[in-house]
């Protein structure tokens, strides 16, 4: 009860940091620490570029990785699930990774990135990955 509490006040303070109605490029956090946790990790949390491309290359030589390609993730990201914006869709993927998989691909995502990711590392993970 209490992680789920966690969880859900992560999500609305990083929601709120990031201002739900901004476009990706104005998302209030660094892409370019984003796209170092992404490549790299931090706190323990393992790299997402371990299991996520982010390349059009990658999906246009039809591998299927591990893991959904985040190529054109800003698109996507806003129909998946209805009534949800792409910020509240990807950050919400990234808290609660079994709430939302893929069709076509398994429950497989780390699931400590709730406890290993601080608020600034969220919003700084969103930031980059709103761009691609």
């Amino acid at each position: 009860m209490y992680r789920k509490f966690l969880i859900l006040a992560l999500i609305v303070m990083v929601l709120a940091a990031c201002n739900q109605q901004a476009t990706p490029d104005q998302v209030m956090g660094d892409a370019a620490r984003g796209s170092e946790i992404f490549h790299k990790g931090v706190n323990g949390a393992p790299a997402c570029a371990g299991c996520h491309a982010t390349t059009k290359a990658s999906l246009m030589r039809g591998g299927v990785g591990i893991a959904p390609n985040l190529s054109g993730l800003t698109e996507r990201a806003p129909h998946r699930i209805e009534g949800l914006s792409a910020q509240e869709y990807v950050l919400n993927s990234i808290l609660n990774p079994s709430g939302f998989v893929v069709e076509g691909f398994q429950n497989v995502m780390y699931p400590g990135y709730a406890e290993q990711l601080s608020q600034q590392d969220l919003t700084d993970l969103l930031a980059y990955l709103l761009t691609l």
